[in-house]
């Protein structure tokens, strides 16, 4: 494990060993640790995202896959492999946004980091089978020969593109508020959805399409998307406004 100290990213604001036990509440469940890591550390993800200005996608659809990769970095990381968070941290955000792109059409992968994430891909699969368990990237990296951040980004790159949904609330907390940064539990379970049937249809006609492809039959929003002809950013931002009516609608 790293041995405590001050951080030159974190300003001097905590240390690192506060900084650790801030990670380990929040991967118990500790919302108000993960909402002050996501503030310690949104530069990482205001940096991801100047680096991709070039790309069709606006700032805050940038910034929204930056902050989903920041959080995964928070539930997965694991202090004891003797990585920095930070360190840790920005191929996750980066990666979050490298794969929307390149979902896109917008960036390619390399051949080279292909050939890498497939390789590492199958001997996950024969680690697995052999042991019961995951390959760590430490594993990875000595079968392969290959530095951990390459094997890491070869991963990330291939792995399809996974989003929360993220919508407002009036509540504490919200799953993920990208203006706030704060994190929060669902807001209405699906078994209530069913019972607002009757409200879903009465909302616009393109919240009304996704909200019941979404959760009616059970589409992702990538699916969803694509019978709708908009994109999955697009549908998440439909989702969200729809998401917060129906929550007024439910609390009223």
């Amino acid at each position: 494990m790293i041995n405590s100290k001050k951080s030159k990213f974190y300003n001097k604001v905590v240390s690192y060993d506060e900084i650790l036990s801030l990670i380990s509440l929040a991967q118990k469940g500790d919302l108000k640790s993960k909402n002050k890591l996501i503030k310690l550390n949104i530069g990482l993800v205001k940096k991801a995202v100047s680096k991709f200005s070039f790309s069709s996608l606006d700032n805050d659809d940038l910034y929204q896959l930056g902050c989903i990769g920041l959080v995964k970095a928070i539930e997965r990381f694991d202090p004891n492999l003797g990585n920095m968070f930070s360190s840790y941290a920005v191929p996750l955000i980066e990666g979050e946004i490298k794969r929307f792109l390149r979902d896109d059409g917008i960036i390619k992968i390399s051949r080279e980091l292909k050939t890498i994430g497939w390789k590492a891909k199958k001997y996950k699969t024969q680690y697995f089978k052999k042991t019961g368990k995951e390959a760590s990237l430490q594993a990875l990296s000595k079968e392969l020969n290959i530095p951990i951040e390459k094997i890491q980004s070869a991963l990330i790159a291939l792995s399809p593109v996974e989003y929360f949904n993220i919508y407002e609330s009036d509540s504490e907390y919200t799953q993920l508020d990208l203006s706030n940064n704060i994190i929060m539990e669902d807001s209405i379970p699906y078994t209530e959805l069913i019972e607002l049937n009757e409200i879903i249809d009465e909302l616009p006609d393109l919240e009304k399409k996704v909200m019941k492809l979404r959760y009616f039959e059970d589409f992702t929003q990538a699916k969803t998307g694509e019978i709708l002809g908009i994109s999955q950013v697009q549908v998440s931002r439909i989702e969200r406004k729809a998401l917060m009516l129906l929550k007024k609608e439910y609390t009223n």
